[in-house]
C-alpha cells in the first residue's frame, strides 16, 4: 500500500496549558501507563520525557519499543510514576 502523503494531514503541536497533574507516558504494545511523575506544569514534564525514556529502556530492555511523550491526568488521579523511585519524585 502506498501512501499519498499530499492527503496526510498534521496538526502543528501546541502545547497543554490546562491545569493538571502531568507525566511522561510510555505506551507499549499492550498497555499505557504514567512512567514518571507527576509534575504540575507542562514543560516541566516535557523536560523529563528523554531522561523517563533513557531510565525505562535501563530497567526494562522492552521499553526500546515504547514511544514516550506526555499526559495531563484528571486533578482525582491517584497513581505515580512507575519509575518515580529513580528520581526525586514521590513513588
Amino acid at each position: 500500500m502506498k501512501i499519498d502523503w499530499t492527503k496526510v494531514r498534521v496538526n502543528p503541536a501546541e502545547c497543554d496549558t490546562e491545569l493538571g497533574l502531568y507525566f511522561v507516558s510510555g505506551c507499549g504494545l499492550r498497555s499505557t501507563r504514567p512512567s514518571v511523575g507527576s509534575v504540575s506544569h507542562p514543560p516541566e514534564a516535557l523536560d523529563m520525557v528523554e531522561t523517563g525514556r533513557t531510565k525505562a529502556q535501563e530497567v526494562d530492555t522492552r521499553a526500546v519499543f515504547y514511544s514516550f511523550g506526555t499526559v495531563r491526568m484528571a486533578n482525582t488521579f491517584t497513581g505515580k510514576g512507575v519509575l518515580n523511585q529513580f528520581f526525586d519524585l514521590p513513588s
